[in-house]
């Protein structure tokens, strides 16, 4: 059975097509999908939402069958895919600008989701924005095994444990807890930007307590690289991330914010490729118990500073702040460049395997 829904169409009642066994195709030419409009519809495995779509009501696909959605419009709306448990890979096209509240939930099989951007809106169209990643996951869930219970700035969220790739497509932020302990999630990857607009913000927490992320990256890259453009990394935003193992980091970087790397205990390897940080903030590397090497681009830009199982900190940090690697029990060399002027309290203090 098929539903064509003619471009003339101007108001829609609640559960127009709902419950509809055998439907299987959907063809929408108007600019309004009701609320529940199609709930139930077993059959329907694929779906395309044309640029003709404007407004969207709550629970419009609600427990179909969807594999594929096509979305050609501006707006997903709250609820629209509730307990669709065939989807398993999503794509969400940089076209949409909106995306309301649990858009997936229920949703507990999908192993990858493509995004523009996290919550609800880009930040770059709204700053004071606070939507996280669970925002599209909601809470009203049928079977709580299925899903990780998390919580994010003050709320909580069911994220299905199957999810282990997120990529951010089409922004110029992760924000503040953005990912804030989603567990389950191996790989990220980040956007170039927004537009004409440089990705240039991890927020405070933005990655903390991610415990199986062992991959962030850039979409061309296979190594874990920030964008260069990158110039704030926020306090804690890599806290607790157990499996990163090597990291990065930006070569706009400026400011590198307190703990940002704290718990970190599996962190090898840090790269710093910039030329603009000048401290190293406190407790950034503290507890990271396998650090044991780090290495900077030189003036030259160009001239990779390393040693083996050696820390060189970067010739362009002036202050180590207290307890920056408080607890680097891997470390065996430290190298500390002419530039630094200020060297506060027990920055190495339970570094065992110093020579």
């Amino acid at each position: 059975e098929s539903v064509y829904i003619n471009a003339s169409i101007e108001s829609v009642g609640d559960y127009a097509f709902a419950n509809m066994p055998r439907l299987n195709s959907v063809d929408i030419h108007n600019a309004i999908i009701g609320n529940h409009m199609f709930d139930t519809a077993p059959a329907l495995q694929t779906l395309n939402i044309p640029a003709s779509v404007t407004n969207i009501g709550s629970y419009s696909f609600a427990n179909a069958a969807l594999t594929t959605i096509t979305f050609e419009n501006t707006l997903i709306g709250d609820h629209m895919f509730y307990n669709n448990d065939s989807l398993l890979n999503v794509v969400v096209t940089n076209n949409i600008n909106t995306i309301r509240a649990a858009a997936f939930e229920n949703c507990d099989r999908i192993a990858s989701i493509s995004l523009p951007f996290i919550g609800s809106i880009r930040y770059a169209d709204d700053s004071t924005n606070t939507d996280t990643f669970g925002f599209i996951f909601g809470n009203e869930v049928d079977t709580a095994e299925n899903f990780d219970i998390i919580e994010q700035n003050g709320n909580t969220y069911y994220i299905p444990l199957t999810l282990k790739s997120v990529a951010i497509t089409d922004d110029t932020a992760i924000k503040a807890h953005g990912f804030e302990n989603v567990t389950k999630v191996k790989t990220v990857t980040l956007p170039q930007g927004h537009g004409v607009d440089d990705f240039t913000l991890i927020g405070q927490q933005a990655f903390k307590g991610m415990t199986l992320l062992s991959t962030i990256k850039l979409a061309a890259e296979v190594t874990n690289i920030l964008p260069q453009t990158v110039t704030t990394i926020g306090n804690e935003a890599f806290m607790n991330d157990v499996a990163l193992q090597t990291i990065t980091l930006p070569r706009d970087l400026t400011t590198l914010g307190i703990s940002a790397f704290e718990g970190a205990t599996t962190l090898n390897t840090v790269n710093f490729t910039g030329r603009a940080l000048q401290t190293i903030a406190t407790r950034t590397f503290y507890n990271d118990y396998a650090l044991e090497n780090m290495t900077y681009i030189d003036a030259d830009g160009e001239t990779v500073v390393s040693a083996i199982d050696t820390i060189c900190v970067p010739n362009t940090i002036q202050t180590i702040e207290t307890l920056a690697f408080y607890n680097t029990e891997a470390i065996k060399n430290v190298i500390i460049p002419t530039s630094v002027t200020s060297i506060e309290s027990s920055i190495l203090g339970g570094a065992t395997a110093l020579e």
